[in-house]
């Protein structure tokens, strides 16, 4: 009898590194006809791209935390837990596994009140020292007026495969403004 068998061992399957990147590609403070003086948000948008060299098909399980962080105080943080009703593109999800294709691109969504993790509304510790305040009235249809901008930073990690690493977001520097109505 003749055997075309190999006593070999198949080598030990390891899951790729550096299967994607992701990056935040938005941050827009939403204009006073969304979101008016007193209840600001913003949006926060994030892209990610497969940069592995070949087709990658796994269960998914999008989990991840995004976190703000107000660079002029110490402590003013918020935390925003990442899941799968972030994620934009669902149609890329069939029976709990996801592929991607070398290069495809995929999105996620975010909208924050601009609340702390302790619930303080940032806006109302911004400064509103009235020589540096300006009327911005010309940009939103009545009188608003603006304060200077203020630095925040958003960084964070992300796993989108059930079996691959976290991957950092990259820091990300964006300014909120407060926005006032003014008193007559």
């Amino acid at each position: 009898m003749f055997s075309l068998s190999c006593k070999e061992e198949l080598p030990v399957y390891v899951q790729p590194a550096n299967v994607f990147s992701v990056q935040v590609e938005l941050v827009e403070q939403l204009p006073d006809r969304v979101a008016p003086p007193g209840a600001q948000m913003v949006r926060l948008k994030l892209v990610g791209e497969n940069i592995y060299d070949e087709v990658f098909f796994d269960s998914v399980n999008i989990r991840g935390i995004l976190n703000i962080s107000w660079l002029r105080t110490n402590g003013r943080k918020k935390t925003i837990e990442i899941s799968e009703k972030d994620f934009l593109n669902r149609d890329l999800i069939m029976n709990r596994k996801m592929m991607l294709l070398p290069g495809q691109k995929f999105g996620l969504q975010f909208f924050w009140n601009l609340r702390g993790d302790d619930s303080v509304y940032f806006p109302a510790e911004m400064s509103l020292d009235y020589a540096y305040l300006r009327d911005c009235g010309r940009y939103t249809g009545y009188k608003v007026l603006c304060s200077n901008p203020e630095e925040m930073i958003v960084e964070g990690t992300i796993s989108l495969y059930k079996n691959i690493d976290v991957v950092s977001i990259q820091p990300f520097t964006f300014w909120v403004t407060r926005r006032s109505l003014e008193i007559p």
